[in-house]
């Protein structure tokens, strides 16, 4: 008769142990949720939510196994019913938050207190980090001796710190580690000696780069994920190097924060489920094979997803996903597309590019684009008036030796990795000498202004948001810069919350963690990343938009251009990057949004794109 008890992991967490298995015993054994043999023992999660798959499984082995289950395993059968009955009366386990949270929150707090490796997937606006901040304090109250890792992007570090000041009342800190280098090393030292720290904040970099300092000179116990959704690539050096910091030593308390966990792909949610066990998923080559269809010629290209039934309600037992709207009574918010027709000169170059012809702007020449993908690049900048143009040699890698190694191992040319040449060599900047796109965006910011609301001005290139400083900076108002060359983010985000009037212009892609308190919006530039648009989107929503009234965003794109059409994809939740990556036929077609609800691929009965024409064209190409 096999024995069934209960231990203690390194992190604190229970553990069901089965010792005295019976040789025909151990097929039916194999089968428990997450199961694992060290010589003669069985172990498994004794914690929720596995621990209840797995005590269901025991008992469906009644009539196979004979199992002795001792005090121990019963009193965690009890604790298991119990925070299960705690989790549905949303009980705080005793902690009251010292500022009051709303109801959403409440049930968010009470799921990550009974459950120690959850997922909070909350629309952007809903105040996950004030969950977060709440978190620590309660396990606080619990263990003094709990020390938290919270790894968040760089632009939200500081508003981790900001919140818990906020929400512990001054009592408890968490410490930014922003420095680099020995200064990392001494900033980790001096914050650990703080007797008010609960926790140092890093970015997802600093793991990457830094991940042995952390492992030696940190002493944390548990791990909060902020924009947890960062981690997709199972090949990429921050996704190993965060799975590493979670296995390499004791994490009880493991919570994914996201507001975009995945962006269409089952793909994006392998990173982020194994990071909460290694007995959640298995290996990313395995995932890919259970959930993705791939090509017959090509076991690398994924052309479908299957069983993802099975995958969503893996998600849904170990999350929780809430969106704003039924979380808060919502203002209303429109979304407008203000459309620009092109001027002349922009509609020349911008056509002889649809063409895939060369052309030549402000003395520069840009040759025969290569790909439609150079296309679809260069008709984007033209519409807002720049073109780029790379120093890189395209041909650098031809004949090299090591181009298989590099290929095998996506080492990239002008990179670190590169055996031939680690550095960028930049690129030149050719002005179009027409942006009527950016004239109707800054016009439009002028007449909000001139009815008194705040302005909060989207753009993603450096070139359009040197252009609109400028053009903004002449219309008398404080004007805030937000993007990868401010110094102190969470300082300019103080200074335009604090002022009563105002423009922020900030890049799209930093549009995550942080709150602009303005009632209009205006995107004079667009993402194709769908992350980039739903989160930025959200920068003034949600708890966020408490007393600014009607909420007005506006998108301004060249009519008919690329741009166009990525903002109906975009509104559609439609993430273009990968579908540019995937089928850039399909960006600027007419069809695509019909053509995705049913499955309709390039080339394909239905697809109205011929093989012989090859190249995307845009509406704009006629006039």
């Amino acid at each position: 008769m096999a024995d069934v008890s209960v231990a203690r992991s390194k992190s604190g967490l229970a553990v069901v142990v089965i010792t005295d298995v019976q040789p025909a015993e151990v097929p039916a054994v194999r089968n428990i949720y997450g199961i694992d043999k060290k010589g003669n023992t069985w172990f498994a999660p004794g914690f929720l939510p596995f621990a209840q798959w797995v005590t269901d499984d025991i008992d469906s082995l009644k009539t196979v196994c004979k199992f002795n289950k001792d005090a121990k395993y019963q009193a965690l059968c009890t604790q298991i019913a119990n925070d299960i009955d705690a989790m549905s009366n949303e009980d705080l386990a005793g902690f009251v938050p010292p500022i009051k949270p709303y109801d959403h929150q409440v049930l968010s707090l009470s799921m990550a207190i009974h459950m120690p490796r959850l997922g909070l997937f909350l629309d952007p606006g809903l105040g996950k980090t004030k969950i977060g901040c709440d978190l620590i304090q309660h396990t606080y109250n619990q263990d003094p001796s709990r020390l938290w890792l919270v790894v968040a992007l760089r632009v939200n570090q500081f508003t981790w710190s900001k919140e818990m000041q906020f929400h512990s009342q001054d009592t408890h800190k968490l410490i930014p580690i922003t420095a680099t280098g020995k200064a990392r090393e001494k900033k980790i030292e001096e914050a650990l000696q703080d007797p008010s720290c609960r926790g140092l904040v890093v970015t997802y970099d600093t793991c990457r780069v830094a991940k042995d300092i952390l492992l030696e000179k940190v002493p944390y116990t548990d791990v909060i994920l902020d924009e947890s959704h960062s981690l997709r690539s199972p090949k990429s050096g921050k996704t190993k190097a965060v799975l590493e910091l979670l296995t390499a030593k004791p994490v009880a308390r493991r919570v994914l924060l996201s507001g975009t966990p995945s962006l269409g792909s089952p793909m994006h949610l392998w990173a982020q489920l194994k990071s909460l066990g290694d007995f959640v998923v298995p290996n990313s080559w395995q995932f890919i094979n259970t959930y993705a269809v791939r090509a017959p010629y090509n076991k690398h290209i994924i052309t479908g997803y299957k069983r993802l039934d099975e995958l969503n309600d893996l998600v849904t037992s170990v999350s929780l996903r809430k969106t704003a709207e039924e979380c808060l009574d919502m203002p209303d918010r429109v979304i407008q597309i203000v459309e620009v027709p092109a001027s002349s000169k922009t509609r020349k170059l911008y056509n002889e590019t649809v063409r895939a012809k060369p052309i030549e702007v402000g003395g520069i020449k840009f040759p025969e684009p290569p790909n439609p993908l150079t296309v679809m690049t260069r008709l984007a900048q033209i519409s807002m008036g720049f073109v780029y143009k790379s120093r890189k040699d395209p041909t650098i890698c031809d004949g090299c030796t090591l181009l298989n190694r590099c290929v095998e191992n996506s080492i990239q040319p002008y990179t670190r990795a590169c055996a031939v040449n680690q550095t960028d060599p930049g690129r030149d900047i050719a002005s179009v000498g027409s942006t009527e796109v950016i004239d109707s965006a800054v016009e439009l910011v002028d007449s909000h202004l001139q009815a008194g609301k705040k302005v909060v001005l989207w753009a993603k290139h450096q070139w359009v948001i040197n252009t609109l400083q400028e053009r903004v900076s002449k219309l008398d108002v404080p004007v805030f810069r937000y993007d990868s060359t401010t110094k102190s983010h969470s300082e300019v985000e103080d200074q335009f919350n604090a002022s009563s009037t105002g423009v922020i212009i900030a890049q799209i892609s930093m549009g995550i963690g942080v709150t602009f308190k303005a009632s209009v919006m205006v995107y004079a530039e667009l993402s194709w990343a769908l992350d980039h648009w739903l989160q930025s989107l959200d920068r003034n929503y949600g708890i966020r938009a408490k007393g600014l009234g009607k909420l007005l965003v506006q998108a301004v794109v060249l009519q008919d251009s690329i741009s166009h059409s990525s903002m109906k994809l975009l509104q559609s939740k439609i993430d273009v990057s990968s579908l540019m990556s995937k089928s850039v036929e399909c960006v600027g077609c007419e069809k695509v949004l019909e053509c995705l609800n049913k499955g309709i691929e390039p080339f394909e009965p239905g697809c109205i794109v011929t093989a012989r024409a090859g190249k995307t064209t845009l509406s704009i190409s006629q006039i």
